[in-house]
């Protein structure tokens, strides 16, 4: 018994101690297994800094989709990276999806709470997201931990403005100024603020105690002066004004103030005089002077008063800034709106001597060789400026009428056919170049083309009277489809019942169709109309009457017809041998 005791105690203390022994020198197996798991790690660290330079590789070329790929990818290695978090942030808010912008940078606080540009990330995704009431807490915190930064005050100011919490606004720029002292624009923002809150007085004061460390700002002066009119406060206002004129008597925008500032009064006179010599400074921007001229456009038609002010600062804007396009494109826009065509093209050419980019310029002196009936220069303009923009398909339409003007109707149908290509989504456009290729055709004899393409304008406008009235005279013309033009003409009249072109038109068919009395009745309307004036009307006239027998009166417009201008290539012969031909 005793021996086998010993033998147990030995064995039990042999396994104890061989257990010890195990656990003090490790193993062979556990060594390798740490050794991979380092390895594992060190493997893992790689793949991460290389995707996460990949990353920053792919931002910095703005290819975003890649970037964010790489970013993921590094969470994916270490779902606890927060520059990662921070990285893919960024690129979400660039990409407009602010849920996942705000869910990763949110992510990238909860692991580092201290961390700014985290903080001012969150800020301003909430900003933008119009969650105000988070936005200014994470702004507080910022300037917490950043109290002397002017910027964050600013940032958290303007959170407040957009939140329309004007009082909360003047509180930060009160705390700002508490820090960093007074300066010119804290002054003009709590001025503002006030204003928005309807306290004209106290944005009056901020201005006063700005004026005291600022003295002679003009522009806080000018500010001054508004605020005094806008609370009524006009003695006030024309104090500061004149105070302004001599420090700088060339100030466009005090000019153009104090020209309110008589309007306000009723002073219409001086206000106009003020105005001008705003116009007059070079100190006031172009596109002020060109907004106010613009805004005389609506009025000039109904007002000469308005029409002549309009015209002066039209003409000192061209003066004062006479190098700048603009200024002439404004004023030639100006005097063609008063039908003043010439001098409107004069400054239109002026334009393009500077610059030839813009196709409205172009158009503009297009429309005005319409007015002149000046289809030669409308040729060689329109062939230019489609040089300049060769896919313009209205130019193409100014091309095709100057050639058809100066009878070259295959040129018109050439250049109408290379246009139509170019129209999108402009029907009126279309009828347009329908029309004149109906018109075209016609004078080549193409009678089959041309009533194709008048249906086609007929199709798109059913009631356009040109289109109506042009279809049935070819056609009263032809002596074709007599009942077709007839219908169409009748109907013309009725859309427009006191066109004495339209009512010759209805005459002449009456006339083709055999209808001679009737045919008279309306070729007296005609010239009722107008038409007493037209050579071809007036002709028309004396056919009729010749088909009723009333000859001498028939010669008589024949000779009337000739003296107002070119008949037919008829006209002559008739009146020569006393007889109708046709």
């Amino acid at each position: 018994m005793i021996k086998l005791l010993s033998i147990t105690m030995f064995l039990t203390l042999s396994v104890q101690s061989f257990a010890q022994w195990k656990s003090f020198y490790p193993s062979r197996e556990k060594k390798e297994e740490s050794v991979k798991k380092k390895e594992k790690t060190e493997a893992n660290k790689q793949k991460f800094d290389k995707n996460y330079f990949e990353g920053i590789k792919a931002k910095s070329l703005e290819n975003n989709e890649k970037a964010i790929k790489s970013f993921s990818k590094c969470l994916e290695l270490n779902s606890e990276s927060a520059p990662a978090l921070y990285e893919l942030s960024l690129l979400y808010q660039k990409q407009g999806d602010f849920n996942l912008a705000l869910e990763k940078i949110n992510k990238a606080i909860a692991l580092d709470s201290e961390n700014k540009w985290f903080i001012l990330t969150a800020a301003e995704i909430n900003f933008s997201t119009q969650d105000f009431k988070t936005a200014s807490t994470q702004y507080k915190r910022l300037i917490e931990l950043e109290p002397k930064k002017e910027e964050l005050y600013f940032q958290l100011a303007d959170v407040y403005i957009y939140d329309e919490d004007y009082k909360s606004a003047i509180t930060v720029y009160d705390d700002l100024e508490k820090i960093n002292g007074p300066n010119k624009l804290l002054y003009i923002q709590k001025h503002k603020l006030y204003m928005q809150l309807k306290r004209e007085d106290k944005a009056i004061k901020e201005l006063e105690r700005a004026l005291r460390k600022y003295k002679d700002d003009l522009e806080l002066m000018q500010l001054l002066a508004e605020a005094f009119l806008l609370n009524n406060q006009k003695k006030e206002a024309f104090i500061v004004f004149n105070k302004m004129s001599k420090i700088s008597p060339d100030n466009g925008r005090l000019h153009l103030s104090l020209s309110e500032y008589y309007r306000d009064i009723g002073e219409n006179e001086k206000s106009f005089e003020e105005l001008h010599l705003a116009f007059k400074s070079k100190t006031l921007s172009i596109d002020v002077k060109v907004g106010i001229l613009v805004s005389y456009f609506a009025l000039i038609n109904y007002e000469e008063k308005m029409k002549e002010q309009a015209l002066k600062l039209g003409k000192t804007l061209v003066l004062v800034h006479k190098s700048d396009p603009k200024a002439h494109a404004v004023y030639a826009d100006l005097l063609y709106s008063c039908n003043m065509f010439t001098d409107a093209e004069i400054h239109y050419e002026e334009v393009l001597s500077m610059e030839k980019s813009k196709v409205e310029v172009w158009t503009q002196l297009l429309f005005i060789q319409i007015e002149k009936k000046d289809f030669d220069k409308m040729l060689e303009l329109s062939s230019q400026a489609i040089t300049y923009f060769p896919f313009n398909a209205l130019l193409y339409y100014f091309n095709g009428i100057a050639n058809y003007r100066l009878s070259n109707p295959e040129e018109t149908v050439k250049s109408l056919n290379s246009g139509l290509e170019f129209i999108v989504d402009n029907d009126v456009l279309l009828l347009e170049f329908y029309s004149s290729l109906a018109d075209a055709h016609n004078t080549l004899d193409n009678y089959e083309l041309s009533d194709s393409f008048y249906e086609k304008a007929l199709e798109l406008d059913s009631h356009n009277v040109i289109v109506l009235n042009n279809y049935a005279y070819y056609l009263s013309l032809r002596k074709a489809k007599l009942l077709k033009a007839k219908r169409m003409s009748f109907k013309c009249n009725s859309l427009e019942p006191n066109n004495g072109t339209y009512q010759d038109t209805y005459a002449w068919i009456l006339y083709q169709n055999l209808e001679y009395s009737e045919a008279k009745k309306w070729i007296l309307k005609a010239l009722e109309n107008g038409g007493e004036k037209n050579a071809i009307i007036v002709e028309h006239y004396g056919d009729i009457l010749y088909k009723l027998g009333e000859t001498e009166e028939a010669i008589k417009n024949w000779e009337k017809a000739k003296e107002l201008g070119e008949g037919s290539i008829y006209l002559e012969r008739k009146i020569q041998e006393k007889e109708l031909y046709e």
